[in-house]
């Protein structure tokens, strides 16, 4: 990659759409990470793209981002995938002479107490999963460890009015998956899960509706419904994975999810030449531009 990455045109045509929050991905299952990360060599500080150091952030992709975020004010929330198939000591155990465990939480550590990543230094939702690569050495998740760490940097612990929303994390879960990648949520969405702190559960209803979660009425504890689905054919973007999604699916998706009290996580994937495809930002304009003129 040598154009400069034009996080400034992406933020603010989600901005100008009516998006609020930006959730981005900062390391995949694949384990590369967007910025400059002193536990691994696998990030954007050892391409080329560091050596042509764009706004003198030497490559650091995550800050581009961030610094966008802050002159736009979009929250900022960040997917950190805890499976990592690059980094050697994935599926360690304790006993090791590096646990795995410890290599995610001081990466959790350098983003969430950096000033320079997030919305004015914050993030209000850490988006993670429990995916795991087959085989005999998929890694035992520290996640206690790790939502501590989290709220450390990001809640109430930090001076914030509220502690930050936490994806997919068992009995502590703030936002939840709807249950399918579609778009889709139940047409009778409650925000409440049965949260059991005990035996670490959560029980947001699964139906056959899509798959979704619909949640309870009378559930204990308020977990938003959040609708995760893609503005293209893939969640990267790629030669033949570059055509936006017609208005009316994409109508269709709004009204099924947002119209069913959920919130739309609507994926934007940038091209290998750092810029979201032209197409694809029209259609982001048009999209907002619709809901202004229904409304």
């Amino acid at each position: 990659l040598e154009d400069n990455f034009d996080a400034e045109t992406m933020v603010s045509t989600l901005k100008e759409a009516g998006f609020e929050k930006l959730i981005v991905t900062a390391k995949h299952h694949d384990g590369f990470c967007i910025w400059n990360s002193a536990y691994t060599t696998y990030d954007v500080e050892s391409t080329s793209y560091a050596d042509y150091n764009y706004d003198g952030m030497g490559g650091d992709v995550l800050a581009e981002i961030s610094a966008a975020c802050t002159k736009y004010d979009v929250d900022m929330g960040l997917y950190l995938s805890p499976w990592d198939i690059h980094e050697p000591s994935y599926g360690s155990v304790d006993g090791d002479a590096y646990n795995y465990n410890d290599y995610y939480n001081n990466q959790l550590e350098e983003i969430l107490g950096n000033n320079k990543y997030g919305n004015n230094g914050h993030f209000n939702e850490v988006w993670m999963d429990g995916a795991k690569g087959s085989g005999a050495n998929a890694q035992d998740y520290d996640f206690q460890r790790w939502f501590a760490t989290i709220q450390q940097y990001e809640g109430k612990a930090a001076g914030y009015d509220a502690d930050c929303m936490l994806f997919g994390a068992e009995a502590y879960t703030g936002v939840r998956w709807i249950g399918n990648e579609e778009g889709y949520s139940n047409p009778q969405t409650w925000s409440k899960s049965i949260s059991n702190k005990t035996n670490n559960t959560i029980d947001s209803n699964r139906t056959n509706v899509h798959g979704t979660y619909a949640g309870y009425s009378n559930g204990n504890q308020w977990t938003v419904p959040e609708v995760d689905s893609k503005i293209t054919s893939g969640w990267f973007w790629g030669p033949n994975k570059k055509t936006p999604i017609s208005m009316q699916y994409l109508t269709t998706r709004y009204f099924e999810s947002v119209g069913y009290n959920s919130v739309m996580l609507l994926n934007i994937p940038p091209n290998d030449k750092g810029q979201v495809e032209p197409a694809i930002l029209e259609r982001i304009e048009e999209f907002g531009n619709a809901i202004r003129e229904t409304f």
